[in-house]
Parts: C-alpha cells; structure tokens; sequence
C-alpha cells in the first residue's frame, strides 16, 4: 500500500486548493497539459482516472527471481489460520525491493503528483476469495483517496489462481462505512457488509 506526502496538487491557482488526488480533480483536463507529463504517461493517468486501476510492468530486470525468493522466504511464516504475512518488507529484502521499486514509485509520482511514501506490505500464499469490498472499510487516510493499493503477483496468473478482481469505475462509488449501510461497526458485520457492497454494486450497474 502507498501513501503521499502533503502538499497541494500540482495545478492551476483553481485547482491548489483542493484537496483531492491529482487524478480525481475536475480540472484534470486543465491540469494534465501543465503537467509535465509526456503523451504516454498523460494516457496513463487519464486511464487510472477513468477506470480507477492501472496495469504495469514494474520493470525490475530480477523479478523472477525476486518473486521465487519472497515465496520461499516466506513460505514457513504464513499462519495455519490467516494465510498472510504482515508487513515482511522490515525483514525481507525481497519484498521490500518489489515494494519501493523504483518505477512503482515513478508511476504513483505520476499519478498523485505527489511524493508517494510506502507504508505497509501484506504477502499471501493463496487467495482469499473475498467477495467484492473496499479495502477503505480496512484503513484509509486523511484526505480521503490518497491511498493507493498495489497488487503484484507472484506467480503467472490464470483461472483459479486466487486472481485478483476489480469492478472498473467504482472508485467513482460513496465511500461507505458500515454505519453508512445500517451495520454495526464490528467484525461480525463483516459479512453483511460484504453482502450490502454487492447490492449496490448490482444497482450502480
């Protein structure tokens, strides 16, 4: 996960004082040609804009062998009944590399116009298979939406591979809490909640 520091957007005296993500702002379009960006990098932030994911290569020459070195590292640490390691990247040289590799950083500078600061690494053996939620009802931040969630894989991903899934556009959602949805807020709402995000991810279509 990815954070990014403080400071006003990058922009025109109407859009300084917002404070909203770069990617968010209304003058976006006025905004991107002062940006700085070439027209590749200008495409990429109207797509995460547009869709609220992205795609990328994280260009890192060793991955392979980078990611055999995490699932081996890690394999014995992961515990029989929360199949995840929290925050490896303090003791595992492998994760932390993918973690703050470089040209992440450069497509969140990109993205955020902001100095993106990682903050938390959280490694699985196997998918959870949630059903869809927003990790906001998880942690968030203060502005809202200047967090940003980064998924790699370490394996080739295929049918029944626990594959990741995202609803395009539904970063364009209310950010609900359970109170929002009429739950109490506790971990044995959590199903429910689950339940309320598909209802209504069903009626925005």
């Amino acid at each position: 996960m990815m954070s990014s520091s403080n400071g006003p957007a990058t922009g025109s005296n109407e859009s300084a004082t917002l404070t909203v993500p770069f990617v968010d702002s209304p003058f976006l379009d006025e905004l991107l040609p002062k940006s700085g960006l070439n027209a590749a990098d200008q495409a990429l932030v109207r797509e995460y804009a547009e869709k609220g994911y992205i795609t990328i290569d994280l260009g890192l020459p060793d991955f392979d062998a980078v990611a055999a070195s995490v699932l081996k590292d890690l394999a014995p640490l992961y515990p029989k009944d929360d199949r995840r390691v929290a925050e490896a990247w303090y003791f595992n040289d492998a994760v932390r590399k993918v973690a703050c590799a470089p040209k992440l950083l450069d497509v969140l500078r990109k993205l955020y116009q902001r100095e993106p600061i990682p903050f938390q690494t959280l490694n699985f053996d196997a998918g959870t298979q949630q059903p869809a939620h927003s990790d906001t009802i998880h942690f968030h931040c203060v502005p809202h939406h200047y967090m940003c969630g980064v998924w790699v894989a370490f394996e080739d991903i295929q049918p029944g591979t626990g594959e990741l899934f995202v609803v395009p556009k539904s970063h364009r959602l209310k950010t609900f809490d359970m109170l929002d949805l009429g739950l109490t807020p506790n971990p044995s709402a959590y199903r429910d909640y689950e339940k309320s995000m598909g209802k209504i991810l069903e009626a925005e279509g």
